[in-house]
This record gives structure tokens, C-alpha cells and sequence, in this order.
């Protein structure tokens, strides 16, 4: 026979009352369903809770000893499910996503500025990583869904294209490249430019599509890269989404060939989103299409299925 929450209920009930009746009717329920409630309690423990006469019914010895476990059972019952509401309601609680690099450092503060306003009780816990590691941040249970590029399909996961976006050469205002309206990739060979070496993602998918000859200063990662065309150490090929934040810099279309990544949401298959994580799911996918609504370059995709694949 087990024991619920309303049999602790009617036994504090009773205490506080003085009494079955009325405990009965601070409860609303019958004085016999009440003590039958209270039966089922001392038969589980194995003990009398009231000694009960009839004028009075008072707690035992044993009953007042477990006065205070069964107050603080209901406080922690009670304090459990307002927790739970508050997630619910998305009053408090935290959220843990996996993000490129890529989009952390360029349109992920302005997907979190947004969120911060509209559900400010909700902390986020960002793991900005590597295509390979968002995917296995999510496999391993650590994030609800990832903001990654769609790279080939995945059992294991759903992918939410959100928008299939241009690779563009970046580079400081002065430089020449920046009055152009756009750039072949023969004539970028001709300049001094800084490259994603293989280990980065970016750099993979770059050397699949087109490889510079000539001997550039080689990165692993966006934000060192974007650093060496600031200060002036040469141009660089990025996504467009990684422009955004560095307002010193410029992007001109790179064409011949046109390289594009698809970007979206990734999530483990048949998994559910907390009410937040939905709530920011939505914000990012109207956040990041917003962002390319001027770009003629950019492309709305269909939504597909699939695994991401780059830093």
C-alpha cells in the first residue's frame, strides 16, 4: 500500500484542526474518507499517529515525532511543483544550447538580447563550439538543440534549415578589395589573405570547394582569423553570418564559384524542447532570418533533416 501527498495532508490536517471533522472540512472531503487516509498512514508506518477518544483526538508520542518530517515532506513537495510551474510558465529556470562559433560571435547576441526581454527569468548556458562538438554536446545530453550547418544526414539527429547563407571575403574599409561590389576567388588569390587551416571546420568545407594556392597565415579559429584582418594582416573568407559585431570590417560577395552553407536547428530525434528552449528556438529562427532579409544572396530553404558540420 503506498502512501501520496494527501494522506501527509490529512495527518497535518488533523493536527492543526484538533480534529477528524474539522480537518474534514478544511480539506473538503468526508470525515470518513479522512480517516481512512489516516489509516492507510499508520498502517504503512506501522505505528498509531492519534489517539482518538470521543472528545478529543490528540497526536502520540510517535505522532508528534513525525509532525516535522511530515511538514517538511510537504514543503519540499509544494516547493518542487511551484519550481516546476515556474519552468512551465518560464518564470525561472536555465537553458543549455550548443552554438557554432560562427554564429556565437556574430548573431547570437542579438538572438539573447531578444530573449533576455521577453523571458528575463531564464538563464542561458551557451557551449559555443565546432560543428563536431555541437553535435556531440547534443548526443551527450548537454544542450536541447544546437545552431549549427547542415552537413550531411544523421540518424541520429533533425535538422531545421533556418536559411542557406554566402561565404564573403572580409576586410578592413581601407583595403582595396573593399571598393569592389564583388570578388573572384582568382582575384583573391592575389592578395595577401589569412586562411582556416583543415582542422577548422570552415577550412574543410572551403578546401572541398576551392583551395587558394600561395603560402597564407592559416588559423583554426573565426575569432583569431577576423582579429588578423582587423589589424590589417590580409583579407579572409567567412560566412556572413560571422561579419555581424565587427562593424571595422566590410564583406563583398565572393563569387566564381559561390560557396553557401545551410544553417538551422539541430535536436536529437524525438526529443521534446522545455517550454524555454522552445520560446528560444523560435526566437533564434526568427532572429537569424531577419538578419539575411537583405542579403540578395542569401536563400529561405525548405526545411530538411540532417547533421551540421563546420566551426
Amino acid at each position: 500500500m503506498k502512501v501520496g501527498i494527501d494522506d501527509i495532508r490529512g495527518f497535518l490536517a488533523i493536527s492543526e484542526a484538533g480534529g477528524f471533522k474539522p480537518a474534514a472540512d478544511r480539506l473538503g472531503i468526508t470525515s470518513s474518507a479522512l480517516t481512512q487516509r489516516i489509516q492507510k498512514l499508520e498502517d504503512y508506518l506501522g505505528v498509531r499517529l492519534f489517539d482518538r477518544s470521543t472528545r478529543s483526538v490528540a497526536p502520540t508520542e510517535l505522532g508528534r515525532l513525525f509532525l516535522p518530517e511530515a511538514q517538511r515532506i510537504l514543503h519540499e513537495f509544494e516547493s518542487s511543483i511551484s519550481r516546476i510551474q515556474d519552468v512551465v510558465a518560464q518564470r525561472k529556470g536555465q537553458v543549455s544550447i550548443a552554438c557554432l562559433l560562427s554564429i556565437a560571435s556574430g548573431l547570437l547576441p542579438n538572438i539573447l538580447t531578444r530573449f533576455r526581454r521577453e523571458i528575463p527569468g531564464v538563464r542561458v548556458r551557451v557551449l559555443d563550439d565546432t560543428a563536431l562538438r555541437v553535435a556531440d554536446h547534443l548526443r551527450l545530453g548537454r544542450a536541447e538543440f544546437g545552431i549549427d550547418m547542415w552537413h550531411r544526414d544523421d540518424p541520429e539527429f533533425d535538422f531545421e534549415a533556418i536559411v542557406t547563407e554566402p561565404y564573403v571575403v572580409a576586410c578592413p574599409r581601407e583595403h582595396e578589395l573593399a571598393r569592389a561590389r564583388s570578388v573572384t576567388w582568382e582575384r583573391l588569390a592575389s592578395s595577401t589573405y589569412v586562411a582556416f587551416g583543415l582542422d577548422s571546420g570552415i577550412g574543410r568545407q572551403l578546401a572541398m570547394s576551392q583551395r587558394l594556392s600561395g603560402e597564407p597565415y592559416e588559423v583554426q579559429h573565426l575569432g583569431t582569423l577576423l582579429g588578423l584582418v582587423q589589424v590589417g594582416f590580409g583579407v579572409g573568407v567567412v560566412p556572413y553570418s560571422a561579419i555581424h559585431g565587427h562593424p571595422s570590417l566590410v564583406h563583398r560577395a565572393l563569387h566564381k564559384p559561390k560557396i553557401t552553407r545551410t544553417i538551422g536547428i539541430v535536436r536529437r530525434k524525438r526529443s521534446s524542447l522545455s517550454p524555454a528552449a522552445e520560446s528560444l528556438r523560435r526566437i533564434a529562427v526568427e532572429t537569424i532570418t531577419a538578419a539575411y532579409k537583405s542579403l540578395p544572396e542569401a536563400a529561405m530553404p525548405p526545411a530538411r533533416h540532417g547533421l551540421s558540420g563546420a566551426a
